[in-house]
């Protein structure tokens, strides 16, 4: 087979950057005043040593120059980690305890030098001892835990005005490092504006890879003895810690997934030889055992495990109508296992302490989902209902898209089950991976019109065909602004003598409010890769020693959008005071809603992504034991802009009760940079809220 090396180019994409993205991406010239740091100039090399898999090595050398404007810059230049991340858009969704992401093994620091510059001209020359830091992540190849180790150099005493410049070189043998090896992304941008920037990617003459490119200009590359790629930018402004991005619908990026000689295989019943297509290698491995289990239900193998999977099915449906499509079997068999079982982190097995076989019927009956076995235990349950499935790998929206050249998703993030119905129709699955876990159909808004790839059982496990190498593919569906919707009502009790503050009050979450919020009321658990905000309970907000008397679950609808209606009775004596007639009642808390708390709207540079488009309210009704006039009246709020709109109205009635209520609505899917304070105005006002306090005056 001829061996070269494989160049793809996304150059179409290069013309749509100047669709998505502001033009000062590529600033002729910066704005550099109100730069905590700039980075004068940022040079990355990446290079392979080796042949084959098992001697092929990685090389990192990185060298850059920095000018240290601010205390906050100096902050920020005052500690390394190696390895860095050069994909900071990526996002790992497993179990917390996998603790799944780029590791590295084996680590070598070849070279670690700093020069200082000081403003008078001086120049130090520290010499700095790493911190080694060792912690555990969950290996594909073995699922369990390997060991990975980080350097971390702590750079004392920078100051503004210093100029610190910094060069090292690591090497990691690419064998024991493989799934974080096997395909990489790296965006040219960062979190600090660079004035040049220069990307070199140095591959042995004898490996095969394919380079992708996207929103940039093609690499330079020059052939000989090693193929290098070449890349140069210039002027790039900082934007990669703005909040609410998607930077790979814009910004310039490269993926490089070199292919070892070990990687062809040739196909059946020929001298072809071709190389493994790359999504094959996750997979392949995580789901080593789904053909099995799927014979072994298929043929009603007579054995302990997969009998108990089947009397654990035949006990849910026993008592459900016939439903010739599958879907109330599917339905009643998932949801049970979601609502019911709890969730084994399996930190035994991990750490090869459980060195037991997998018995998934054992699993079951004890109603308990294993980390080790949550997706084998859905392969047996949906062959035993007679059904198909597609495993689906897809990437969180707000990192990428899945492809042929973007296959991280099926190394490192959880996939979920899109199952056949016998109409045809594809309903999803997504394995609980804690308590909580998620409804049929159910996806968080990250995995919402997301392009999910479909494999197959026999797409690369038929040795008589070749392995499949179409892109099968559907979108996930979406959630209505209509249905994202948050409703909470309180009847307000105020004893003026006591000071204490009565609330019974009703909850109503809907869509992803229901998604996202629901699990902290059931269970205290809240997806750490999201606002917390979502997570933070009616009463939480209002005061920080409120301990609900009493609290119930009314109701929770397994079906689209979720419904979830809750009920909480809770008092607190901390919100109000009194001084003579004049009564202070603090409404800090009382109006949280969801703000973006990393937004910074000065020189916004990329477009900003609400989450999920949504309606979120809260109404109060005070009554005070006593008659009460409202002395310094809240003022009557309403915005309405692109983004959305705010409103918070404060009305008195004859009766004496008070009338509190604000609602937000994002109606934005997107908000160009150019509009951000659009966000920033309703967002703005929804802190001051956190300010309020309502002046009151007592009658006779």
């Amino acid at each position: 087979m001829k061996k070269a090396v494989k160049l793809c180019l996304i150059s179409f994409l290069g013309i749509a950057v100047y669709l998505l993205c502001d033009s000062g991406l590529y600033a002729q010239n910066l704005n550099l005043d109100n730069a905590a740091a700039i980075i004068e100039y940022d040079s990355l090399e990446i290079s392979t040593s080796g042949k084959k898999a098992g001697f092929i090595k990685f090389y990192f050398r990185r060298k850059y120059k920095v000018r240290i404007q601010t205390e906050a810059g100096a902050e920020a230049f005052s500690k390394l980690s190696i390895p860095e991340s050069f994909d900071p858009a990526l996002y790992h969704h497993n179990p917390e305890g996998r603790n799944i992401g780029k590791h590295l093994s084996n680590i070598n620091v070849e070279n670690f030098e700093i020069l200082i510059h000081k403003i008078d001209g001086q120049i130090i020359t520290p010499e700095i001892s790493p911190l080694v830091e060792t912690y555990k992540s969950v290996e594909l190849s073995e699922d369990k835990y390997g060991n990975y180790e980080r350097y971390i150099f702590n750079i004392e005493d920078l100051v503004p005005g210093d100029v610190l410049e910094l060069e090292y070189r690591f090497s990691v043998p690419y064998s024991e490092n493989l799934f974080s090896l096997l395909t990489f992304r790296i965006f040219f941008h960062g979190d600090f504006p660079i004035i040049n920037k220069d990307f070199v990617f140095i591959l042995e003459k004898s490996l095969e890879a394919e380079v992708n490119t996207a929103f940039g200009e093609d690499p330079i590359i020059k052939q000989g003895k090693k193929t290098i790629y070449s890349w140069h930018f210039e002027n790039l402004e900082a934007c990669m810690n703005e909040s609410g991005i998607r930077p790979q619908n814009c910004l310039p990026y490269v993926i490089i997934s070199i292919k070892p000689y070990e990687m062809i295989y040739t196909l059946p019943y020929s001298f072809e030889e071709k190389f493994i297509p790359f999504y094959v290698f996750g997979p392949s491995i995580r789901e080593s055992r789904h053909l099995t289990i799927v014979r072994a239900m298929m043929d009603n193998v007579n054995s302990s495990q997969y009998n108990q999977l089947r009397r654990f099915m035949n006990a849910r449906l026993e008592n459900i109508p016939d439903d010739s499509t599958g879907y109330m079997q599917l339905y009643t068999v998932h949801n049970y296992i979601a609502e019911n079982f709890e969730f084994d982190p399996d930190d035994d097995y991990f750490n090869r302490i459980d060195t037991r076989d997998e018995k998934l019927g054992d699993y079951t009956t004890d109603g308990v989902i294993r980390d080790r076995s949550r997706y084998n235990v859905y392969v047996g349950l949906i062959a035993g209902l007679g059904l198909n499935y597609y495993t689906a790998y897809l990437a969180d929206v707000r990192s990428g898209v899945i492809s042929d050249f973007y296959f991280e998703p099926t190394i490192s993030n959880d996939y979920i089950f899109a199952v056949l119905l016998k109409t045809g129709a594809v309903q999803f699955i997504y394995p609980k991976k804690e308590r909580f876990g998620y409804y049929l159909n159910e996806l968080p808004f990250y995995f919402e019109n997301a392009v999910v790839r479909l494999i197959y059982l026999d797409d690369f496990r038929y040795i008589k065909e070749p392995i499949q190498e179409k892109f099968l593919s559907i979108t996930t569906p979406s959630s209505s602004s209509s249905d994202n919707t948050r409703k909470q009502i309180a009847n307000v009790h105020v004893d003026v003598d006591k000071q204490t503050v009565v609330f019974d009050a009703s909850i109503s979450l809907s869509g992803q409010f229901s998604t996202l919020g629901r699990g902290a009321y059931l269970y205290n658990t809240c997806d750490p890769t999201v606002n917390p905000l979502y997570c933070i309970k009616f009463w939480e907000s209002i005061s920080p020693d409120i301990d609900p008397e009493n609290q119930e679950i009314v109701n929770i609808e397994q079906d689209y959008p979720f419904k979830t209606n809750i009920k909480a009775s809770f008092s607190t004596d901390k919100i109000l005071s009194r001084e003579n007639d004049t009564l202070i009642l603090d409404l800090s808390g009382w109006f949280n809603h969801i703000i973006d708390l990393n937004l910074n709207a000065e020189r916004r540079v990329l477009t900003y992504y609400p989450d999920f488009k949504y309606t979120d309210s809260y109404t109060y009704q005070l009554n005070f034991d006593k008659k009460v006039k409202v002395l310094d009246r809240l003022p009557i709020i309403e915005i309405n802009n692109l983004y959305g709109n705010l409103i918070l109205k404060c009305v008195q009635k004859l009766d004496g009760t008070i009338l509190l209520s604000s609602r937000v609505i994002v109606k934005a899917e997107k908000i160009p940079p150019e509009n951000i304070m659009a966000v920033s105005e309703i967002q703005e006002q929804i802190k001051k809220l956190s300010q309020i306090k309502m002046k009151l005056l007592l009658k006779e």
